[in-house]
């Protein structure tokens, strides 16, 4: 016979079954639900205020100055509006790469990761080299390949979390959601909205690079199931040529490598979601004095 827990007021906690609530209560639609489970895997450096990490020379002054962007009230955004509409309905892991070890302690503290991994990326500077040269590109540490290079391994290693857990616990989680830990999010991300059965791959509305489809150009998340996530972290491997810069190189491994079926969900870049510095907010679709209620206070940032 099978049991359920209710929420009818005048049971509630009760463990009864089916036939008898059925019985006392007519007109109530029974719904056995059972949670799904969603992996979030943070990945990455942290944004410093101004400025990108393009090249290794960037890197190297990005390490020498401490400014970074506003990661608490970016944490704020990211419960707002990622946590808080989805929780409900999927148990939710959260999963940490970083670059930033001297962030450790403040970063675990907010997002709370089942499984984390902090490393210089100055450790893998000749790897991305290697990997470069592996390409035809021999401009070394001032190739704008560069940062592909580094997002592409930090990419792999918050999945490998993801799946090392699942293999210690011997299940697989129903949606994996790919995620930066230094963007402002104005939009509820419902991850009922997706539909990843198959080798589907949804990413944020982007539309910078007219020579990518919309649809591939994600520059913030990507969201897809388990299984394909296990095949999106060889994204580092692949033997890839073709177009290994930064936005495009993603797109290029999902369709050329992947296969994939891609999708562009309803966040728009630079109006629902964008990277946390101060030079990238101008056409944010709520005013600099709204991003207040997250905390973030861009006079002084």
């Amino acid at each position: 016979m099978t049991y359920i827990n209710v929420l009818v007021p005048e049971i509630l906690g009760q463990s009864i079954d089916a036939n008898t609530l059925v019985a006392a209560f007519p007109d109530l639609v029974i719904k056995n639900i059972q949670k799904k489970r969603a992996a979030i895997c943070l990945k990455g450096a942290m944004s410093k205020k101004t400025g990108n990490l393009h090249t290794q020379k960037l890197f190297d002054e990005y390490n020498q100055e401490q400014n970074y962007c506003d990661f608490y009230s970016v944490y704020n955004c990211f419960f707002q509006h990622i946590i808080k509409p989805n929780c409900e309905r999927y148990d939710i892991d959260i999963f940490l790469q970083s670059w930033n070890p001297e962030l450790q302690n403040q970063l675990i503290n907010l997002y709370k990761p089942v499984s984390y991994l902090f490393e210089n990326n100055n450790l893998y500077a000749n790897h991305f080299q290697n990997k470069l040269k592996e390409i035809g590109d021999y401009n070394g540490e001032n190739s704008e390949k560069y940062a592909m290079a580094s997002s592409s391994l930090a990419i792999k290693k918050s999945l490998e979390l993801k799946t090392n857990y699942e293999n210690q616990n011997n299940f697989k989680y129903d949606l994996v959601l790919i995620y930066r830990p230094d963007v402002i999010l104005v939009k509820d991300i419902n991850f009922d909205n997706y539909n990843i059965d198959g080798n589907v791959i949804y990413c944020n509305y982007t539309w910078i690079n007219p020579h990518i489809p919309i649809e591939g150009q994600g520059e913030y998340y990507w969201i897809m199931s388990s299984e394909t996530s296990n095949r999106f972290k060889f994204i580092y491997d692949a033997s890839y040529k073709q177009k290994f810069v930064n936005h495009q190189g993603i797109y290029y491994f999902m369709k050329d490598v992947l296969k994939a079926e891609m999708r562009h969900d309803y966040i728009q870049h630079g109006i629902d979601i964008t990277a946390a510095r101060t030079e990238t907010i101008g056409g944010f679709s709520i005013g600099i004095d709204d991003l207040k209620k997250y905390g973030f206070n861009f006079y002084i940032l």
